[in-house]
């Protein structure tokens, strides 16, 4: 049986909504003036509209996603849209959010208190997010991989969701082990009792999967989740596969390393 370790976000559920909902919420708290959304918070009523009504900060914030590392940097994408700074690449964005690091902790606070918040309504909070099709096919071969799973999300957050959608994991590595995936996959490995060349890990950002294939971990970039150009011609270069929605069943079930 091949043992994958599958990202959540941006690999198994789409929480691009749910992402930008919480993380306004959490901006809003530090920049009570801002113009962004009409400075007013979203909520489960009001967001649908709110989203349509300001296309254009939504799809800003959509190119902006690829380069997103943790909550924190939320905070970091919505005051670069709401003061039109525009970045070339990852190494630019990183050099950007090293300049707010001082308001990491109290964003990353506010971010996680609206989350756990909203989630208290789970059956609404589930509408922020959505299952890729990589779903139906977790369901259907369960016989032939274990599935674990590999985030810097929380298990508060995920084990809801893959409840929801009949997902039966076998370990579950959340941002409880920190959150550098090579810790979660070490994690996995000593559970599991395998080789880090049995493992196959599936992650929509290439930083964190260029770390793990150096362990001799299997790597593939999920195509259909959060990445750009910049990153997936990085992906080619270093030989690390792209699965897209339409071949990753015929790939993951012949590859052989």
């Amino acid at each position: 049986m091949k043992i994958l370790a599958l990202d959540f976000d941006g690999v198994i559920a789409d929480s691009m909504h749910e992402c930008l909902f919480v993380g306004f919420n959490a901006y809003l708290k530090l920049n009570k003036d801002t113009k962004l959304f009409d400075g007013k918070k979203f909520t489960f009523s009001n967001f649908k509209e709110k989203f349509s009504k300001d296309k254009a900060i939504v799809d800003k914030y959509k190119v902006l996603r690829p380069f997103v590392i943790d909550a924190f940097c939320y905070h970091v994408l919505l005051h670069m849209i709401e003061n039109n700074i525009h970045v070339k690449n990852q190494q630019e964005y990183n050099a950007l959010r090293e300049k707010f690091m001082n308001l990491y902790d109290e964003y990353s606070k506010h971010f996680y208190s609206e989350r756990y918040s909203l989630q208290e309504n789970y059956d609404e909070y589930f509408q922020l997010l959505s299952p890729y099709r990589f779903v139906s096919f977790l369901k259907s071969s369960k016989e032939k991989f274990s599935i674990n799973i590999s985030t810097n999300n929380s298990r508060k957050s995920v084990e809801p969701f893959l409840n929801k959608c009949r997902i039966k994991v076998n370990i579950l590595a959340d941002k409880s082990l920190g959150t550098d995936k090579i810790k979660q996959i070490e994690f996995l490995k000593e559970k599991l009792k395998c080789k880090y060349s049995d493992i196959y890990f599936i992650d929509d950002q290439i930083r964190n999967l260029v770390k793990s294939s150096k362990l001799g971990v299997q790597c593939f970039l999920a195509g259909w989740g959060y990445n750009n150009e910049e990153q997936r011609t990085k992906a080619r270069e270093l030989k690390i596969d792209i699965l897209d929605e339409d071949e990753f069943e015929q790939k993951l079930t012949t590859y052989k390393g």
